[in-house]
Parts: C-alpha cells; structure tokens; sequence
C-alpha cells in the first residue's frame, strides 16, 4: 500500500506563509510539553494547549518547549500566536521537506534540520524533520514525531549531571544540534558495515542480486549526503552570527559541531567514492566471470574444429576414399583425432590459456 503524503501541489495558489502541513500523513494526537529548568530546580509539565507555557518569559530560569506533531497546523499557527514567531517561520516548520538553514530574528534564531535513525530490521534510514528556536530565555522544539534519541541527555538534565543547568538558552541550543549531529555519525557507520559486506559478496559471487543491493546503497548514500550537506552552512552561519542570543563561549562549541559535520560530509563522499568503484568492480567481475565462460567455450571449440575437419573428410560421400578400404582405418582415424586433440589442450597449457 503507497503511503500517503501532502505534497507541495497543495501549496499551489496559497499567499506566503499559509500554513499546509508538507509530509507523511499523520493522525496522532499533537503533545506539548514545558520544561523550566536553573541550577538549583526542575520542572516538567504537561500542556493541553500552547497557550499553557507559563515559563517561556522568565529571565531567571531556562524553558524548553517541545511540540510532537506538526501535521496540526492549527496548534502551530498558536505557537506562532503565543511565541510572536514569522508566518514564513511557521511554514517552514510545518514543511518537513526543507533543508537546514539559519534564520535570524531580533529576538529569536530558527534553525531546520533532519534526524536520521538506522532500523536494523530492515537496514532503512528513517529521517524526521525537526525545527529548533533559540530565543532570549529557552528554546522551542517542533518535532514531527517523538522519536528517542533525546531520551539519555534529558535523563541528564533531570538529574543536574553535567553543566546544562549551569549554562543559558544558547547552551541547550547547541546540546540538542550536536546530539543530533553525534546520530548522524551512527547512520554512517552502519553505512560502512554494509559497505564492507557488499564489497565481499561483489568478491565472491557477483550475482545479480548484488547489483540491486548496490544501486540500493548508492541511493542510501545520495540521501544522508543531501541531508547532512546543509547543515554545514547552517552551523557556519551560527558560528559567525552576531546576535546577541549565542554567547562566546557557546559559538566554541559550535566549532566543534562544525568540525563534526566537515567529518560528516568527507565520510559521505569517501562512501560514495567508493560505492561507484564498487559498481565499476561489479561491472568487472561479471565481465571477467563471462570472459572465464567464452575462454572455455573457445577452447572446446578450437579442440573440435580440426576433430571436425577430419570427420568431414571420411563423411563426404565420394566413391573412392583410399582410407575408407583399410582395415582399421576407423581406429586409426580415432587415434589421429585424439592426439590432435591431445596436442592442442597441451599447447593451450603450455601457453596458460586456461
């Protein structure tokens, strides 16, 4: 059954800014949640609207909105509402097909991008989109689905471990990107597993199921490159910023993240440099497998086109063939045809032909 999507065709026609949800189809139910957190409390709660966050315009301690589900463009247009966020900020967050960038705002930094997580079952790679905004006193996470990754570091900021509850907005900002960033380096490492499993069964037995398993790759690999690519711009555009919403100290660690994402990229061409000098060795094996099968048939050929000359000679149907009256001319005809025979696989070993 084909899996149902709204697609930018439903866009068509609409003013900038209208909100249409771009994406999987989705039915579950949007939750929204509100941490408030300093260095000496913690506090989660559950909302039932947007409109519920209580915390988000306190100075003295940090707020992290969480919104699962943004297929309700009603729920998010309230954000909007509630948070004083652009209409074209709104779109884009409701739009999981857009690309990681930085949007910069008096009061507030968007920043899209995409999580990648590997199902082993099946060897896909599961992407969703994610939208973070970093304003003056928490930052805000639309997420498309609630997905897991998260789960050890809030354990960690619940617990007080680390410096997280120590630190301002613009520091979650950077712990939710590089936790996110630190995933893409698990999707390219399953990526090299299968690489180095592909190469031996390419080795091995050059079927034709591996040509599939290849062009499968490949188009994996073309996948994580388009979405990690982005993200280097976005992370470099963070590091030059001047707003007064990423402090010093914080743009050090963005560092770090950028060095991560150059690793990212150089991992990805490496692996699609390689998955293309898999399909040019792919393309070699079958050539030689079958250059192995015509040696042998030419082989037997050459063996049985001068067996087949001789035979040709006593078949014809002449009346005096002087060969045909002696005695034991078939044996010794015989005899002719296996030491030509015996000659030629000789000289073909000498020479290694085969």
């Amino acid at each position: 059954m084909e899996e149902q999507r709204t697609t930018y065709t439903d866009k068509i026609g609409l003013p900038p800014g209208s909100l249409v949800y771009i994406g999987k189809h989705r039915t579950d139910k949007v939750t929204i949640s509100e941490t408030d957190y300093s260095t000496d409390h913690y506090h989660e709660n559950n909302l039932n609207q947007i409109s519920d966050c209580t915390s988000w315009d306190k100075s003295d301690s940090v707020t992290v909105v969480s919104v699962i589900g943004v297929h309700d463009t009603s729920i998010i247009e309230a954000a909007g509402e509630q948070f004083g966020l652009d209409p074209m900020i709104l779109e884009d967050i409701v739009n999981t097909h857009s690309r990681s960038k930085l949007e910069e705002f008096d009061d507030y930094l968007f920043l899209p991008m995409k999580i990648l997580e590997v199902e082993l079952n099946t060897n896909e790679i599961n992407t969703e989109h994610v939208s973070l905004i970093l304003g003056k006193n928490g930052v805000i996470l639309f997420q498309e689905s609630e997905f897991k990754i998260l789960d050890p570091f809030k354990e960690r900021v619940r617990k007080g471990k680390g410096i997280v509850r120590q630190r301002k907005a613009d520091y979650i900002f950077y712990r939710l990107i590089d936790t996110f960033v630190d995933n893409y380096f698990i999707v390219t490492e399953h990526l090299f597993d299968r690489l180095e499993k592909l190469e031996e069964k390419i080795l091995q037995n050059p079927s034709e199921n591996v040509n599939e398993e290849i062009y499968e790759l490949k188009k994996k690999i073309a996948f994580v490159k388009r979405t990690i690519s982005p993200l280097r711009e976005s992370i470099s555009n963070i590091i030059k910023t001047d707003s007064d919403l990423i402090s010093a100290s914080t743009q050090n660690y963005f560092r770090d993240v950028y060095d991560h994402v150059i690793h990212l990229t150089e991992t990805i061409d490496s692996q699609r440099e390689t998955i293309n000098d898999f399909l040019n060795l792919y393309m070699s094996s079958i050539s030689n497998k079958m250059n192995e099968v015509m040696k042998v048939l030419t082989i037997f050929a050459a063996i049985f086109i001068p067996l087949t000359f001789i035979a040709g000679i006593y078949g014809t149907n002449f009346d005096y063939v002087p060969e045909l009256h002696y005695k034991n001319g078939y044996f010794v005809m015989w005899g002719v045809m296996i030491v030509v025979a015996g000659v030629m696989l000789y000289y073909f070993k000498k020479n290694k032909w085969f």
